[in-house]
């Protein structure tokens, strides 16, 4: 007789005020609803066969059969199964190692803020400043784009339209005395390629680049606002003293921004010391009415401590503040529209839901692009795949010589490639793993000692917590889906 048990990759989601659960299949991507006395005995069974006139009471046989065709009963062993959510991995992985890569240019590590929780802040010694004010040369350019064909030739890619997707980072990129550089970096694109251009900024100087601010130049810059005011001031410093006053400079840039039609993302990096002042900023964005404007989004962030010297005790996982929004929000209707990063991935859940699909376009393999899409280019030619590595030489899986050829540390690219959620034992059987997409590489690392391990950030909290609401704001059934297949 064939054996019959629970997979190790369902979720369990209570709804309906804990008297439903959905079920949710971490690899076949198929859903369901059972009663909770449904859910208690399917988590505690280990043989379908060994149990079945109890579950006769339970399950009706088509229920089960259908339980059984989209994965949540299985007749193989654990072992097997493994092998065959590695090998579901390993197919997705294959593809997105060649989809459209994703370009970063950091004219300089220089920057005019001095921002407590910076996880730079290590790189800014009084040893280090001639390293951080070098600015990118205009030949250096020039080969950076000799390198980007490389890159394309090496992953695959047949950009026959020569589409490039290319940001500016720092520091502070957008500097008043980068300007020349950053606007030889777009005349130089448009020239070569057919470019989308965005921004990482702290908005303080952004007015020097008022005639780059258009939907065709400059038209994707995230911002960051701490809070109103002292809030905003006293968390994000301007290295000159005399310079106290970081938020009007800012929010002035905002509105210049906004008003040429520039897409501005808000970053709120929240912890335990200004979540509290959340709701003025909120307040704050209807006075201006930023939030009636077209290209005006807002991203909540937890900060996270790179610096030993912070108590870990401020600050939140991503699913404490997830909780903590959710509060909030019930509070204070302007803080609807404040979503995390994470949050916003799961309202791709709603469409999934309504049109009673598979959840499979919804998987992650990887947390980000840096393990496979991504790379960010330096003013000292060094090329990089994660945007918390950056500066940091031995760090750098490739280097840019004076004739534009990137000479590559294949050993390190490599180990960057092989990062997915079946390359650590953690999320290899983690049910979550395609939702999660193993964590953040670098906080794994800054935790654990190495890239190759777990971040869960709380992310079982965050994903029930976020796909409950969202699944009961449907107020319907869901069918069973079918497989998928692999």
């Amino acid at each position: 007789m064939v054996n019959i048990r629970i997979s190790n990759y369902v979720i369990y989601v209570n709804i309906n005020n804990n008297t439903e659960v959905l079920l949710i299949h971490g690899y076949t991507g198929a859903y369901c609803t059972v009663s909770i006395d449904e859910a208690t005995f399917l988590k505690s069974m280990k043989n379908v066969n060994d149990h079945n006139h109890e579950s006769g009471n339970l399950f009706s046989a088509k229920l089960l059969d259908k339980l059984k065709v989209d994965g949540f009963l299985t007749d193989l062993t654990e072992y097997e199964e493994e092998a065959l959510f590695s090998k579901i991995v390993n197919n997705i992985h294959k593809k997105k190692m060649q989809k459209q890569l994703s370009y970063v240019v950091i004219p300089s590590y220089d920057c005019n803020f001095n921002c407590s929780y910076c996880f730079q802040k290590k790189m800014r010694t009084v040893n280090a400043v001639s390293y951080l004010k070098k600015r990118i040369s205009k030949d250096s350019v020039d080969n950076i784009f000799k390198a980007m064909d490389q890159l394309e030739k090496l992953h695959n890619i047949k950009n026959t339209e020569k589409k490039r997707n290319i940001s500016f980072y720092g520091g502070e990129p957008l500097l008043a005395k980068n300007k020349e550089i950053v606007e030889y970096i777009i005349k130089k694109s448009f020239e070569i390629c057919k470019p989308v251009f965005s921004a990482i900024s702290n908005g303080s100087e952004l007015e020097h680049y008022e005639q780059m601010l258009s939907p065709k130049m400059l038209n994707n810059i995230q911002i960051t606002l701490d809070g109103i005011f002292d809030i905003n001031n006293q968390r994000r410093l301007h290295n000159d003293l005399e310079s106290k006053n970081t938020f009007n400079k800012i929010v002035k840039n905002i509105q210049l921004a906004l008003d040429k039609e520039v897409n501005i993302n808000i970053r709120i990096n929240i912890d335990k010391r200004n979540i509290e002042k959340l709701s003025d900023l909120a307040e704050y964005i209807v006075k201006q009415k930023w939030n009636t404007y077209k290209n005006f989004h807002v991203t909540i962030a937890p900060v996270y401590n790179y610096n030993d010297s912070l108590n870990q005790s401020e600050y939140f996982t991503s699913g404490e503040l997830s909780n903590q929004l959710s509060i909030m929000r019930q509070n204070l209707q302007s803080l609807c529209k404040f979503k995390m990063q994470e949050e916003q991935y799961f309202e791709k859940f709603d469409e999934i839901f309504s049109h009673n699909k598979l959840l499979t376009p919804l998987f992650k393999y990887n947390f980000c692009s840096a393990p496979t899409s991504m790379y960010a280019f330096d003013a000292h030619n060094n090329v990089y795949t994660c945007l918390e590595k950056v500066g940091k030489v031995e760090q750098a899986i490739g280097n840019i010589d004076k004739n534009g050829y990137l000479e590559i540390n294949n050993e390190r690219l490599a180990s960057w490639n092989s990062r997915t959620v079946i390359s650590n034992t953690v999320c290899k059987k983690c049910s979550y793993a395609l939702f999660c997409g193993g964590g953040c590489a670098n906080k794994a690392e800054e935790l654990n000692g190495t890239m190759f391990s777990n971040h869960c950030d709380d992310f079982k909290t965050l994903f029930n917590n976020n796909v409950a609401q969202v699944f009961l704001q449907k107020n319907q059934k869901v069918e069973i889906k079918g497989k998928v297949s692999v």
